[in-house]
């Protein structure tokens, strides 16, 4: 369950930012984290921290409660 999470919150994040047209490179420059951190994410390959999950969530320009929400409620 845990690890469905992770997956589904990497795809969250990836979907919304192919939705801006943003690069990994991009939004890794953007969130001043390294893009390495960006792909692994991504593929829900880490247990990111809170302060990755800001950064990025920040860069992005989106609502931490929506997302964690959509990711939650999904079967």
């Amino acid at each position: 369950m845990y690890r469905l999470r992770l997956i589904k919150l990497g795809a969250k994040i990836k979907e919304i930012r192919q939705a801006q047209n943003l690069t990994q490179s991009t939004l890794s420059d953007l969130a001043e984290i390294d893009i390495r951190t960006i792909q692994r994410l991504e593929k829900g390959d880490m247990n990111l921290s809170l302060n990755i999950f800001i950064a990025v969530i920040k860069s992005l320009n989106v609502d931490a409660t929506e997302i964690i929400n959509e990711i939650s409620n999904e079967s």
